[in-house]
């Protein structure tokens, strides 16, 4: 079977706190494009607000929880948290009973959200989040960084950014150990340019494998799959669109958020912004 390859991108027109396990933020949660849509009628500070999946069977779901962000930190060595992709930590996905081509865009519905997104093969268990026991974020032992036990890449491996692995014992793509400590951290487990693992409390993990992106952010993968150059766009109505041919049978994951910025500003880090997801198919 041919691998997906990237068949088109062209602009859209209109359809219509960070690091860390904190025990009161969501957990991983998934919106079905096959099913129909669960409408969002409000913005996230409450302003009402028409979702331009209204009326439609399939193939569309929108939320009002992305940040301008979230999707641009996975593409830093340090990789981001899954929670700050949208509040909730929403994901989108999709089933192909047969190889298609599938075509996915993303809308934002407020100004200032600048989409982009990755695309993954396979699920993430429900309520999956960054940094479990069976799938630590930056695991230590006798207090010192240890390898994964889920993400090391395997002996003798050179680690790159974004090549699938994860290098918690030395740190080699995010600045080294002081000590035995990491002097940078993982900030989380989402990768928008490569494969990636989490797990849920109940100790179901799963990995995702990168199938490709789209954004304005340069692509640093190093471990294969497709990219497409975006636009930096924050005006209402615009977005991202990717089209996949010889996809094959199997389940999709989506990983949508903003590429606007990554500062520690609050016009960054506060806003909660309205965007829509949706996605044809054709075998």
């Amino acid at each position: 079977m041919n691998p997906p390859c990237i068949a088109a991108f062209t602009a859209l027109v209109p359809l219509a706190g960070i690091a860390g396990i904190r025990g009161a933020e969501a957990h991983v949660t998934y919106k079905d494009l096959d099913a129909a849509p669960i409408l969002v009628t409000t913005t996230f500070a409450g302003t009402a607000i028409a979702d331009p999946c209204a009326g439609v069977a399939t193939g569309c779901q929108s939320s009002n929880g992305f940040t301008r962000y979230g999707w641009l930190h996975g593409t830093q060595a340090i990789l981001g948290d899954s929670h700050t992709l949208t509040v909730n930590a929403e994901f989108w996905k999709f089933h192909l009973s047969q190889t298609a081509t599938v075509t996915i865009t993303v809308t934002q519905g407020q100004a200032g959200l600048d989409p982009a997104f990755s695309v993954y093969s396979g699920l993430l268990p429900t309520l999956s989040h960054d940094d479990t026991p069976t799938d630590p974020l930056n695991p230590v032992a006798a207090s010192c960084a240890a390898a994964s036990p889920t993400d090391a890449a395997p002996a003798g491996w050179i680690y790159q950014s974004h090549d699938g692995f994860r290098d918690t014992q030395l740190y080699s793509t995010t600045g080294g150990v002081a000590g035995c400590s990491p002097v940078n951290p993982f900030r989380g487990q989402f990768d928008a340019f490569a494969g990636w693992s989490m797990a849920n409390a109940s100790g179901d993990w799963a990995r995702i494998s990168y199938v490709a992106s789209v954004s304005a952010t340069a692509f640093t993968g190093a471990a294969g799959g497709s990219h497409v150059a975006g636009n930096h766009s924050v005006a209402i109505g615009t977005g991202e669109t990717l089209t996949l041919t010889n996809l094959p049978p199997g389940d999709y994951t989506i990983a949508v958020g903003g590429e606007a910025c990554a500062t520690t500003v609050g016009s960054c880090t506060s806003p909660r912004l309205y965007g829509t997801v949706s996605y044809t198919h054709s075998p």
